[in-house]
């Protein structure tokens, strides 16, 4: 990241570190890494067609974390869309959705 600032993928690995490091995120050590993952493939379609992986990642980071730390549900709903919406399929997005629906945060 020091070297190539401009590359997500160096910060992309230091979101998964920082993660590994916070088990259930209470801490969003993987916040500041996870975002700047966010804004550099920002919304380059071809970018982020290209690195789904590393972009979904950062998006179910955020979702998970607005999700069960914070319950902040409308910001947690956004993330999950961004990944529905990216794949209709994934099913930590469908589960995420549901739960925060069953806790009368969703519509």
């Amino acid at each position: 990241t020091q070297k190539m600032p401009d590359l997500h993928i160096g910060w992309s690995w230091r979101g998964r570190s920082n993660a590994s490091m916070d088990p259930g995120s209470k801490l969003g050590k993987a916040m500041p890494y996870y975002q700047k993952v966010i804004d550099l493939l920002g919304n380059d379609q071809e970018k982020i067609a290209k690195y789904k992986a590393d972009y979904v990642t950062a998006l179910r980071y955020f979702a998970a974390y607005h999700t069960l730390v914070t319950e902040n549900f409308p910001e947690a709903t956004g993330f999950w869309n961004k990944i529905l919406e990216l794949d209709p399929a994934d099913a930590d997005a469908k589960n995420g959705m549901d739960y925060i629906k069953s806790k009368g945060g969703g519509k």
